[in-house]
């Protein structure tokens, strides 16, 4: 992916409830005429919790060819290993260039190493790049340093986008690869 600025895109709906595809074009050149570099679909800000997994992968779809050199990121926020997997590969199908995956938030209760296995299976089963995102106010699991690092050395992981709120955090090296923990100290 380019360095840049990728806002979360809010996902334009018809008075039927169904995407608006020409609204999203309209979204998608407002964003490139603003100089983003690409946009995080259905993540979320963009309706993504309330979008079903075909209307997410619909979404993609239709948004990809719209994007008009734009990066896309599609939001991946699931507790099923199954469903975060295929979308992953619904994403990568339709070229976008990376997922944004959330924890399986409706486990709250699973260990520290029952969460790194987790994202462990969709990291090996996903065609395209991820990048976490630790975001415990909406999942109630909080990524760990240790987690984050474990992670990290996967060579699907691309990133890191930290919602916990922390203002501090540190760099880590691991296999010459540099990682940001925000809010870890």
């Amino acid at each position: 992916m380019k360095p840049g600025v990728y806002p979360a895109a809010v996902t334009p709906l018809s008075a039927k409830g169904e995407v608006d595809l020409p609204a999203v074009a309209r979204l998608m050149a407002w964003y490139k005429a603003g100089g983003c570099t690409g946009v995080v679909l259905a993540g979320t800000n963009g309706e993504g919790p309330s979008l079903s997994a075909v209307e997410k992968r619909d979404l993609v779809r239709g948004a990809v060819p719209l994007a008009d050199g734009l990066d896309i990121v599609l939001g991946v926020a699931t507790p099923s290993l199954d469903e975060a997997i295929w979308l992953c590969k619904q994403a990568n199908n339709a070229s976008a260039k990376a997922v944004l995956l959330m924890p399986p938030g409706y486990f709250r209760e699973v260990s520290e190493d029952g969460v790194a296995k987790w994202f462990e299976a969709v990291l090996d089963a996903s065609p395209i790049p991820i990048l976490i995102y630790n975001f415990p106010k909406m999942t109630g699991i909080t990524l760990s340093a240790e987690t984050m690092a474990r992670l990290s050395v996967h060579d699907k992981m691309i990133g890191l986008k930290d919602s916990s709120g922390r203002t501090r955090g540190r760099w880590i090296r691991i296999n010459e690869r540099a990682l940001f923990l925000p809010g870890y100290y």
